[in-house]
């Protein structure tokens, strides 16, 4: 079974796009233990980035319309 171009490009960028948000959650959490930084960034990184998802599926959906 193979799976069409676009979608697989696709699917590709939201894998990369979700590594890159891990490894920067990670290493937040790394610097909150480490106590470089508060713990207040830790707090406040997931729902900044649920919003900035929310975000660019609202830009992507609006701008194929």
């Amino acid at each position: 079974m193979t799976i069409p171009y676009e979608l697989e490009r696709k699917l590709y960028r939201v894998l990369l796009i979700m590594g890159i948000f891990i490894v920067i959650y990670a290493l937040i959490w790394i610097f909150v233990g480490l106590h470089i930084i508060p713990s207040l960034v830790l707090t406040l990184f997931p729902p900044i980035l649920l919003l900035m998802i929310g975000i660019y599926v609202i830009y992507m959906s609006y701008s194929r319309r």
